[in-house]
């Protein structure tokens, strides 16, 4: 796990430099454009990181595993279990800022903890809570501020961060798979969850399945990215698939993609669609 990360944090930067400044020109060669790299050297207190946000305020959050490290563009600040004492395990997979302007940290084993910056209070959610797991991978904030947290199993946990109320969603509820990779909405009220076994959409407490017999191109999706068109992109082990208008257009090696597992998106201000795969770039 750890090689794959490894060097994630050049190209995460990269991407956020055409994120948040100037869409890079697809017509240029990547070696054309400088980048810088931080690593252990620089303060950074582990090379594998597994998420990255900005916050409202401008600083970089990143997850790792040996803490949360928050970024100004010069200095490096940790913050581990040493330092935070609702903090139980130092493996950080997951970061949101909610609208409210609370960090939400998702970690590999002490569950899901809540900074709220303001009153300078910590809530901590794990199993006790009611939380599927304490092992969480990712955290989703949706259009009426409910967070929806992926763990590493049991299916789907949705949290109401005002009432502390947790409900999980499993194959029992209508989820295809128990085991979910990825979540997205998509602005007109739908949410749509990846699993190892589907992509379903959650409207009104109901769930509809697409599988390869919807027209996708497998069943195991890998990422969710809805742009600002309004098509959904989705990720799967053979192909890149898009949604729109309730129709299903397919990408794969034989129209022109390097690598048919892909993995990642982005989009710049440009339009343009940024595609990472496993091994085609």
């Amino acid at each position: 796990m750890k090689k794959r990360f490894i060097g994630m944090l050049a190209c995460i930067f990269l991407v956020f430099q055409g994120v948040f400044h100037y869409a890079l020109d697809p017509n240029k060669k990547i070696t054309q454009y400088m980048h810088d790299v931080w690593g252990l050297e620089h303060g950074l207190p582990q090379n594998s990181v597994y998420s990255i946000i900005q916050s409202s305020d401008g600083y970089l959050w990143m997850g790792t595993e040996e803490g949360l490290v928050r970024f100004d563009g010069v200095h490096f600040e940790v913050y581990d279990k040493t330092k935070l004492e609702h903090m139980t395990n130092n493996s950080v997979y997951g970061v949101l800022e909610d609208r409210e302007g609370n960090l939400w940290i998702g970690t590999y084993g002490g569950g899901l903890i809540c900074l709220d910056w303001k009153e300078g209070k910590f809530t901590t959610y794990t199993t006790k809570e009611g939380l599927s797991s304490d092992m969480v991978w990712t955290i989703y904030e949706d259009h009426e501020g409910i967070l929806w947290i992926i763990t590493d199993r049991w299916g789907l946990n949705r949290l109401d961060a005002k009432s502390g109320k947790i409900t999980t969603y499993t194959t029992r509820q209508g989820l295809s798979q128990d085991k979910a990779t990825s979540i997205c909405g998509d602005g007109e009220g739908n949410l749509w969850i990846g699993t190892v076994n589907g992509l379903n959409r959650l409207r009104d407490g109901n769930f509809t399945l697409y599988t390869t017999w919807e027209g996708l191109t497998g069943n195991r999706i890998n990422s969710l990215y809805n742009d600002s068109g309004g098509n959904l992109w989705i990720a799967t082990d053979r192909g890149l698939d898009r949604l729109k208008n309730g129709k299903i257009t397919t990408y794969t090696s034989k129209k022109g993609l390097p690598y048919d597992e892909i993995t990642t998106f982005c989009e710049d201000r440009e339009g343009n669609l940024w595609i990472g795969t496993t091994g085609g770039g």
